[in-house]
């Protein structure tokens, strides 16, 4: 599961620095893209059993950072989906159960999500709620290592 979940991270995250980064992508290509990544994660959350739930719930953590508004708008419609994210993040995203993931990583994580939650505004109340909400849910995740 590890190996699957770290590759994933990966893949996700070569995407969005191609679509971020290259300035031959139209606003419209980055938006297509961005939107298909969100498709891909929604069908493979409802599609999810425990090891991939922790997989999904990683990429949309991870996903946050690079693209939080459209992230939170996705989310602050996807109710169901935020509620679980929220409630097994502290055991799917913060918590390394073979030892075998860096803790400085995680707790670089979990500092850049409150970084980028607290610099990102929104116009959109429900999107705003929804950060706040976030953002009081991540300081109170503590990082656990499990060997």
């Amino acid at each position: 599961m590890k190996i699957i979940k770290v590759w994933y991270i990966c893949i996700v995250y070569l995407i969005f620095l191609v679509v971020t980064t290259s300035s031959s992508w139209s606003y419209y290509s980055e938006k297509g893209m961005i939107r298909n990544t969100i498709e891909v994660i929604e069908n493979s959350w409802e599609g999810r059993d425990g090891a991939m739930g922790a997989w999904v719930d990683s990429a949309i953590a991870e996903l946050i950072l690079f693209r939080p508004g459209e992230i939170l708008s996705w989310l602050s419609s996807r109710e169901d989906i935020y509620n679980e994210f929220i409630r097994k993040l502290p055991y799917h995203v913060f918590t390394d159960y073979g030892g075998g993931s860096d803790e400085k990583y995680l707790l670089n994580l979990k500092e850049s999500l409150i970084k980028t939650l607290k610099r990102y505004q929104s116009v959109d109340e429900s999107t705003n709620e929804l950060r706040l909400d976030l953002l009081k849910h991540l300081s109170s995740v503590e990082i656990r290592i499990i060997d």
